[in-house]
């Protein structure tokens, strides 16, 4: 064996050597196969339309999500609006319609079955049970469900919700290991709906990607629904947490998924695994008397309900402002969490809105981030709901998703990737935790994705931070920190903690001029010139130091917040003009 594989690099070696083979560049990555497949499902709110024939012409193969399952399964499949108070799985109007055009332009129609974890535990753990369920799906796969119009669906989505426990999870996988056969016997395809597991421990991801043809992760709706306070959605809107509360799908937790695809999904069945992305919108709304006090509101101050759901065509709407109701509309993204937000002042009962929502840059995170993990494509919830505005104004907004979409699912020709190397452990450790790659090479383009940082104590040198040029968020505090000129060339910053060290001298910081927030309590510093050309300022942390001059943070004219105390100098008249500015200080 071992004559063997010299013979042959040697006759690799010689090959490269005259041009004949190209020498293996290991950077780049190998692709397999031209784009993402496309899923999605169709509601039986949706009125069939002209767009929606747009869509279904762009995807491999759509579900309608028209049945629901009882624990009772005397009357099978219930596909009944209002019958045993179902109001969101049916069979729509115009349902054969959309079918017929589905099948003109041959697609892979699938029906769709919802259930709640309080009705499969009475069906799953028991055989008669599990026997009817697949004999009511079986009978209405057999069927022309057009009565007429010779039209099958070609497979079934099982979509049980809420599952937990290993015991679930086992009877769970014997359901859909019974009912496989059954749906192959009659040649009818198997796609199964499943949730995250950080939150749902009922599904085995090894088991059903191993019986199913699809398995669809539901990886959304992570936003809070209650009330929240100021304080909170500023994480959504501002910069100011290590770790912001979640948004509707945060990139973090679309990354715990994948990692749990990696984990539990065997390569070959990598094909199979489809990302979940929903087209809902969460909106908070906080009374202020007008648009300008907004910044000025106490941190504690609490919307006025909890979460409410616009619709993407209520978001158009106030994006162009069609009732004119809109004030002060504005648009950010919060890197860190891979979410768009918009603000506005609604002038019409004096409230500050805040909402979150996809938009084009978040959805292609997703697909981008599928790519990167090798499964085999995206679903949409639903096909009624994606946001397909291409107008300036709405593009501004990045409400042309459907467009996005389309271009996100080719896969890109392959490209050299800039290896990156780490002179300090400590700090690589962090990235690394950061990125969830605590193993293997690290790119230039895994560098970018670097927004907010801690670095514990310990390290050595902070040189490699001029490699993290995206760094928004940066908390070195408490780490014997002397010297700040590692930090001169992050201009992106806009935290920085750097309290409790022993620091003397900041004015390497002076050019960073994105600062929002800034602590250097606890260290040894005595002159703050470097602050005054810090003019984005709100919240100022310079607390016990021994500063003798506090006549540069008169510059600061956007504080919110300041805390000085603790310095040599007492003197703070050179500030009464931006304390009347000041909602929180301590002089």
């Amino acid at each position: 064996m071992k004559i063997h594989k010299t013979l042959i690099c040697m006759i690799l070696i010689t090959a490269m050597a005259f041009g004949i083979v190209s020498p293996i560049a290991p950077e780049v990555q190998a692709v397999t196969k031209n784009k993402l497949e496309l899923h999605a499902f169709y509601p039986a709110q949706a009125t069939f339309s002209d767009s929606l024939k747009k869509y279904i012409d762009s995807l491999d193969s759509v579900s309608f999500l028209w049945g629901r399952i009882y624990s009772d399964l005397t009357d099978g499949i219930n596909t009944t609006y209002g019958k045993n108070g179902n109001t969101d799985f049916y069979y729509p109007s115009d349902y054969i319609e959309v079918l017929k055009y589905a099948k003109s332009k041959n697609k892979s129609i699938q029906f769709g079955i919802f259930s709640d974890s309080s009705n499969a535990e009475k069906i799953l753990p028991y055989k008669e049970q599990r026997e009817k369920a697949i004999k009511s799906i079986t009978d209405l796969l057999k069927s022309d469900v057009s009565h007429g119009n010779n039209i099958y669906f070609d497979g079934v989505v099982i979509d049980i919700e809420g599952l937990n426990g290993q015991k679930t999870a086992s009877f769970f996988n014997q359901f859909l290991k019974e009912l496989k056969p059954k749906l192959a016997e009659i040649n009818k395809k198997l796609y199964v709906a499943v949730n995250p597991l950080r939150y749902y421990s009922g599904y085995d991801y090894s088991s059903i990607s191993q019986t199913a043809d699809k398995m669809i992760i539901m990886a959304h709706d992570y936003e809070p629904l209650t009330k929240l306070t100021k304080e909170q959605v500023m994480q959504y809107t501002g910069y100011d947490s290590l770790n912001p509360i979640d948004s509707l799908a945060p990139i973090k937790e679309i990354q715990h998924v994948m990692e749990d695809v990696k984990k539990y999904v065997s390569k070959n069945n990598l094909n199979k695994i489809m990302l979940q992305i929903s087209f809902d919108a969460a909106q908070w709304r906080f009374s202020v008397a007008k648009g300008s006090t907004w910044g000025k509101a106490g941190k504690k101050a609490v919307s006025l309900e909890v979460r409410d759901t616009p619709t993407y065509k209520m978001l158009y709407d106030r994006v162009i402002n069609k009732d004119g109701n809109g004030k002060l509309i504005t648009y950010s993204y919060n890197n860190e969490l891979q979410s768009p937000v918009m603000q506005y002042f609604n002038i019409n009962n004096s409230t500050q809105n805040i909402c979150l929502y996809e938009n084009s840059r978040s959805v292609k995170a997703k697909i981008d981030i599928s790519k990167q993990y090798g499964i085999g494509g995206v679903s949409l919830w639903s096909l009624s709901n994606v946001p397909d505005y291409t107008d300036k104004t709405a593009k501004i907004y990045g409400l042309d998703v459907w467009d996005t979409i389309v271009k996100s699912l080719l896969f890109e020709a392959p490209t050299s990737q800039t290896k990156v190397t780490f002179a300090d452990k400590v700090v690589e450790k962090a990235v690394r935790t950061k990125l969830f790659k605590p193993s293997g090479t690290l790119y230039k383009s895994d560098l970018a994705k670097v927004y907010r940082l801690k670095i514990p104590a310990g390290y050595k040198t902070l040189n490699d931070l001029k490699q993290l040029t995206n760094l928004e968020y940066l908390d070195l505090s408490n780490t014997k920190l002397t010297s700040v000129s590692a930090l001169a060339s992050l201009k992106n910053l806009r935290v920085l903690y750097l309290y409790k060290n022993g620091i003397k001298d900041i004015s390497p910081i002076k050019g960073l001029t994105k600062l929002q927030v800034l602590s250097i309590n606890g260290n040894k510093v005595s002159n703050i010139s470097a602050l005054a050309g810090l003019t984005q300022l709100t919240e100022l942390y310079i607390r016990e130091n021994t500063i003798n001059d506090f006549s540069p943070v008169a510059k600061l004219k956007q504080l919110n917040i300041l805390y000085l105390k603790g310095n040599k100098s007492t003197n703070y008249s050179k500030l009464q003009t931006i304390k009347k500015g000041l909602i929180e200080c301590d002089f």
